[in-house]
C-alpha cells in the first residue's frame, strides 16, 4: 500500500521508504512477540550501550565532518573514523563491559600471548 502511494510521488526514495517502513513494522512486531510468547527481552542494557556508545562518538564526528576540507577527502574520512572509534572505545569502557565481552577480550589476549 505505501509503494502504490509513495512511488509515484517520490519515485526511488518512496519505494526506499515504503520499503524501510515495512521492515521496522516486521520488527516491531517480532520485538512485541519476543516479549509476550516467549517471555524474552530483547531491549535490554547489554544492547543499549554500543549504541550509546556509537551516538556518543557519531555526534563529534557529524558536527565536525561539515567543515572539514574535502581536498584531501581519503585522509580525512580516515582520521574521522580513527577518532570515532577512538571516542566509541573510551565511551564503551566508561559504560562498563559485559561480563561475556571482559571473557572474550582475555581469551583474544591470551591467545596474542601464546604466538
Amino acid at each position: 500500500a505505501l509503494n502504490l502511494w509513495l512511488v509515484p510521488r517520490f519515485g526511488m526514495l518512496g519505494a526506499a521508504v515504503a520499503a524501510l517502513a515495512a521492515f521496522v513494522l516486521i520488527g516491531v512486531i517480532r520485538v512485541g512477540q519476543s516479549l509476550l510468547i516467549l517471555k524474552l527481552n530483547p531491549l535490554s542494557w547489554t544492547q543499549g550501550k554500543p549504541l550509546l556508545a556509537a551516538l556518543l562518538a557519531g555526534a563529534p564526528i557529524f558536527a565536525v565532518q561539515r567543515g572539514v576540507s574535502w581536498t584531501n577527502a581519503p585522509l580525512a574520512w580516515v582520521a574521522m573514523v580513527a577518532v570515532f572509534g577512538l571516542i566509541y572505545v573510551i565511551v564503551l569502557r566508561l559504560l562498563g563491559l559485559e561480563e561475556e565481552d571482559r571473557r572474550v577480550l582475555t581469551e583474544l589476549r591470551w591467545r596474542k600471548r601464546t604466538r
